[in-house]
């Protein structure tokens, strides 16, 4: 049920055209997020390399959470890369696929292995920037984290 409505969500987002400038311009007014967690686990969502690439145009944000790279290629098979690539941004936590780790060294121009094994720090790509190292934050060390219970 899920998938359909993300189907149905996404086609409808990205099929805004700026042809009909009245209602583009009030559909544009807010803009809208979609926030994936575990998304290669929903199954294959028709369309969806299509309706990420149109809905940037729209104003509309989709971020996908994801635990492994090699599955969103097993699911969505070459349209992966166009998901990936539609992405302005991309937090990698580690993880111990030798594969993705090929492939983000090789992505981003840097030695990534050590990254991982240590599993303390992550990196954080931005669309025009360069990949940048960082520690994990450790949200229970935040002063008002008692609050979040």
């Amino acid at each position: 049920m899920l998938k359909l409505f993300l189907s149905q969500l996404f086609r409808i987002l990205s099929k805004e055209t700026k042809s009909d400038t009245a209602n583009y311009i009030e559909y544009n007014r807010y803009h809208i997020s979609c926030f994936l967690d575990d998304f290669s686990y929903l199954s294959r969502i028709h369309g969806f390399e299509k309706s990420i690439t149109a809905m940037r145009n729209n104003n509309v944000s989709v971020s996908i959470m994801l635990r492994s790279y090699p599955h969103l290629k097993s699911v969505y098979k070459s349209a992966a890369d166009t998901i990936v690539k539609s992405c302005d941004i991309m937090l990698f936590l580690g993880g111990y696929n030798i594969s993705a780790i090929r492939e983000l060294s090789e992505s981003y121009g840097m030695y990534c292995g050590k990254l991982f094994k240590k599993q303390k720090k992550c990196i954080l790509k931005i669309r025009g920037l360069k990949p940048l190292r960082s520690y994990k934050y450790n949200i229970t060390k935040h002063p008002r984290y008692k609050e979040l219970k």
